[in-house]
């Protein structure tokens, strides 16, 4: 059908779904102008086009509106009304002639089937009540789906109350889009853009929504009660300094109490590159209204951008749930009330830092990346729950935690995990985290609820007692660390049985380990602590630490160096500290301060270098030397065991009751080396119930070894002989 001329005083249109048309309308570059009669289901019968579904229409090349005769137009409510699978062209459809005038006006309305606005296609509204156009799922009919492929404009409301509204080229909005009731989908493909026209919202809406009041919550999209909103996709919603916010939920005039506004936020992909991405405006990407609450808001696969505030402002009563996404903001997230969960997402707070100041109307941007404000708000003090994510601030702490008007304190115990570029409070920390590790590469803290094996230098600070099989430092990708295990004033207890490991290893090589301020605990398994055949690894045991073990001590084998101030507490039929005579050559062993003991040797040597200048080691035999180079500078060694003839053993040693047994025995590493050092006591070596050396020979070997005493004293000394 094409139109030859301009129709000023046409007929309204009927197309019933018992006709079942496939119709393309060419308007020729012409205007048709409805003006009676209207037409409409019985009972509605106020529309120029009235098309219904099961028939095919394409609309294109020119205008359609309603008559602007003050009589005739009274009767026109909406210049289409659609079910049918329907597409305009390069068509403006004007709704400014509409009557009804106390009532919401449809330029067109969309019930059912699929529409596609294309081409250079402008739809506009009614300059009051007006709607340019809805996706509207009515009755029992499926929803619609409505896509915007046109370069035209749109002057008026878009309204989404059920039904599937997809932005597939760019959309500047006079007003903002409206949520209003039902579930609808917003999806916005990628590259493409919705955003304010460039002068801004009409003044009418400028009116109604005051520039000067925050109360205002203006966004390009608006969220109202009963509105059920998705957006997704991979374009952009921006909102260009034209208005408070990208969406934002309720409207000033509406209830405070009644139906939840909810929207979800939701990429199309989870690659960063392709998230669905909100720009934010004045102020926020995302923002509630502290008084009219009952929202329900989810983000995942997003990026929200607000660099003049905050990403996400929630000041109401009811949930906000971030799954992911990246936040970008002078702060990030500001929180007065509701149910708060963030279970991962980078948020990155780039704003200078200020101080708190309690504000009665919004939030005040500090340059946090998380601020909770706990502060009377209608819908009572913020409950937040971080599972995950990272957050980072440029200039300021990661987290503001405040409280004001009748409160007296900031909330607790929300902190469940994720990365902060700060340490948080110890009453923010949940009771199931267990570790805080501090990565000194990049200056992280991070929040855990089990204690892994280090994957980076850095402190790791155990925040309560706990039950780990082994703790293992290393693997074939995580190697040359600077660790620090803080215990934290806690027990570490292992409950490895397996005799091939250590409770505490190394299991590559190049790492520093510091362990102190605390206890460790094994019951079974090899031994406390293990070096393994690895080579570069230093472990030092702070003065602070105590290890309490039934197993054995520790057992340093391979290129390592323990240094130990620790107390040492063995229950265990083997020695508190060894080294291995086939596989510690290159092993060091420094005592410096702290209590070894043990009910058998305290300390078996038999390979590598053992070097002791303070700290108390008592056992049957203090310290037992087969090989390797011993220097005695300082310190306590006692052996309390009962008075023994040497026996030789070829893979250990037996207990003589001797303080120092230095025992040539033809092992891997040779004659032992002992010095003892012009530093050195007559009370360095104590022995209950033998002598303060044991120097024997066994093993096919016809002499002792020579000891260099260079402190001047005379200690008793016995042989194989005596």
């Amino acid at each position: 059908i094409t139109l030859l001329d301009d129709v000023a005083d046409g007929a309204g249109i009927f197309l019933a779904a018992a006709d079942k048309k496939n119709i393309i309308i060419d308007l020729n570059s012409k205007t048709y102008t409805a003006k009676s009669p209207a037409v409409g289901s019985s009972g509605t019968e106020n529309q120029a086009f009235h098309l219904e579904k099961d028939n095919t229409v394409v609309i294109k090349n020119g205008t359609l509106t309603t008559t602007a005769d003050s009589e005739k137009k009274a009767a026109f409510r909406f210049v289409i009304q659609n079910y049918a699978n329907l597409t305009l062209e390069g068509v403006t459809v004007d709704g400014s002639n509409l009557g009804f005038a106390d009532k919401t006006r449809y330029t067109v309305s969309n019930n059912c089937g699929t529409v596609e606005f294309k081409g250079s296609t402008n739809i506009n509204a009614a300059a009051t009540n007006g709607i340019a156009f809805d996706v509207c799922k009515y009755a029992s009919y499926d929803a619609p789906t409505v896509t915007w492929n046109s370069t035209g404009s749109v002057d008026g409301i878009i309204e989404l109350s059920g039904g599937n509204f997809v932005v597939a080229k760019d959309l500047k909005v006079t007003t903002p889009i409206r949520s209003n009731s039902g579930a609808s989908t917003m999806t916005i493909n990628e590259g493409v853009v919705v955003s304010p026209v460039d002068a801004g919202f009409r003044d009418d809406v400028k009116t109604k929504y005051a520039e000067t009041s925050k109360e205002t919550q203006k966004g390009v999209v608006v969220v109202n009660r009963g509105g059920d909103l998705k957006i997704t996709g991979q374009g952009t919603i921006d909102a260009k300094g034209k208005c408070y916010a990208a969406v934002t939920l309720t409207e000033k005039g509406e209830a405070e109490t009644g139906e939840v506004a909810k929207l979800t936020v939701l990429g199309s992909s989870s690659t960063a590159s392709k998230y669905i991405k909100l720009q934010g405006g004045q102020y926020y990407a995302i923002c509630g209204n502290g008084g009219r609450g009952n929202t329900d808001v989810t983000v995942k696969y997003a990026q929200l951008d607000a660099p003049n505030g905050f990403c996400i402002y929630q000041p109401q009563q009811g949930n906000l749930t971030i799954e992911s996404g990246t936040f970008n903001g002078y702060s990030c997230v500001g929180v007065k009330s509701g149910n708060i969960t963030i279970k991962n997402g980078t948020f990155n707070a780039s704003g200078a830092a200020k101080s708190y100041v309690a504000n009665g109307s919004g939030i005040e941007e500090t340059g946090q990346a998380l601020i909770i404000d706990n502060c009377d708000y209608p819908g009572g003090s913020p409950v937040v729950n971080i599972t995950g994510g990272t957050f980072t601030s440029a200039h300021n702490t990661a987290i503001g935690n405040y409280y004001g008007g009748s409160q007296t304190a900031a909330i607790t115990k929300f902190i469940h995990g994720g990365t902060y570029s700060s340490p948080a409070e110890e009453a923010w920390v949940g009771d199931d985290i267990a570790l805080e590790c501090y990565n000194s590469t990049n200056s992280r803290y991070e929040y855990k609820t089990k204690v892994p094996s280090p994957s980076y230098s850095g402190t790791y600070k155990l925040l309560k007692n706990y039950s780990v099989s082994t703790w293992s430092v290393g693997s074939s990708v995580y190697k040359n660390m600077a660790i620090t295990f803080d215990l934290g004033g806690h027990v570490l207890t292992c409950t490895n049985t397996s005799t091939s490991k250590g409770a505490v290893m190394t299991s590559s090589n190049g790492n520093t380990v510091t362990i102190k301020n605390g206890t460790i605990s094994v019951a079974a398994g090899l031994v406390a602590i293990a070096t393994q055949q690895k080579e570069g690894n230093t472990i030092n045991l702070e003065s602070s630490l105590t290890i309490n073990t039934a197993v054995g001590g520790i057992i340093v084998e391979g290129s390592n160096t323990v240094n130990c101030a620790a107390t040492i507490v063995n229950t265990g039929n083997s020695a508190a500290i060894q080294t291995n005579g086939s596989t510690s050559a290159n092993s060091v062993v420094n005592i410096t301060n702290g209590e070894i003991t043990s009910p058998d040797v305290a300390i078996y040597h038999p390979a590598g270098t053992l070097n002791i200048s303070g700290g108390s080691i008592s056992g049957t035999t203090g310290v037992y030397v087969k090989s390797g180079t011993t220097t005695i500078s300082g310190g306590t060694i006692t052996g309390n065991g009962e008075k023994k003839a040497y026996q030789y053993n070829g893979s250990g040693c037996y207990a003589t009751g001797d303080a120092l047994v230095v025992d040539n025995c033809g092992y891997p590493g040779g004659a032992p080396s002992v010095t003892l050092t012009n530093t050195v006591t007559a009370g360095t070596l104590v022995s209950t119930n033998a002598s303060q050396i044991g120097n024997y020979y066994g093993n096919g070997q016809t002499e002792a070894a020579t000891i260099t005493n260079n402190s001047g004293v005379q200690f008793s000394t016995r042989t194989n002989d005596n």
